[in-house]
């Protein structure tokens, strides 16, 4: 399960979060690119962001919170959101490498 599958806002409003946590170098890359892909497939970034944990190929279920049924029907829309493989290869490098847990 995905916790905070929009970095706490980071995604939804273009780089701004409930917590800097999330305003770092690898983080703005991401922004960038998912700003890019969701241009080109006429969404937002963060539905982009949702829709790569969608599409692993192991289930990942997105908790999402939110008082606003704007922002809850924006984030389902993302099941809508189809990343062709280049999508996600390009999502998985911005940034740089992943880290091992």
């Amino acid at each position: 399960m995905a916790y905070s599958p929009t970095a706490c806002g980071y995604f939804a409003t273009g780089g701004k979060s409930a917590s800097q946590a999330f305003d770092n170098p690898v983080s703005q890359a991401r922004m960038a690119l998912a700003q890019e892909i969701a241009m080109q497939k006429g969404c937002t970034a963060n539905q982009v962001a949702l829709a790569y944990l969608l599409c692993q190929d192991f289930p990942v279920i997105p908790i999402l919170g939110t008082a606003d049924l704007d922002h809850l029907k924006e984030a389902m829309a993302a099941v809508d959101v189809e990343l062709d493989p280049l999508h996600v290869g390009r999502l998985e490098q911005a940034g740089g490498p992943r880290r091992s847990v």
